[in-house]
């Protein structure tokens, strides 16, 4: 996100994600309680929703419990089983791509 935020801002997010065939949220704290995050993912579902082409991939501890932000349990979740990551209806092909994601995540925490 750029230092100030502007309606720029938000018309430069929608062309992303009307771009891309798919729509993941990193699902850190940060991101559940950003107000930009929460309207990223309200535009995504109106875009990919109807197509299944949006997931959670959670960044926490507990990363099932959306405690406050139960409209989450809509969407696919992207996670691990028995320390091998795994996919909910998504290409395993995704992953390289989501891993850069993570790793941009951890580094603005």
């Amino acid at each position: 996100m750029p230092a100030r935020t502007c309606g720029r801002t938000a018309e430069n997010i929608k062309e992303k994600i009307k771009k891309y065939d798919k729509f993941i949220l990193v699902a850190t704290e940060g991101a559940i309680a950003s107000k930009w995050c929460n309207w990223e993912l309200g535009f995504g579902d109106a875009q990919k929703f109807a197509y299944g082409k949006i997931a959670l991939f959670p960044i926490r501890d507990d990363e099932k419990d959306w405690s406050g932000s139960e409209y989450l349990e809509l969407y696919p979740v992207i996670g691990y089983i028995d320390s091998c990551q795994y996919s909910d209806e998504f290409n395993q092909s995704l992953l390289q791509v989501i891993m850069f994601f993570v790793i941009m995540a951890r580094r603005r925490q």
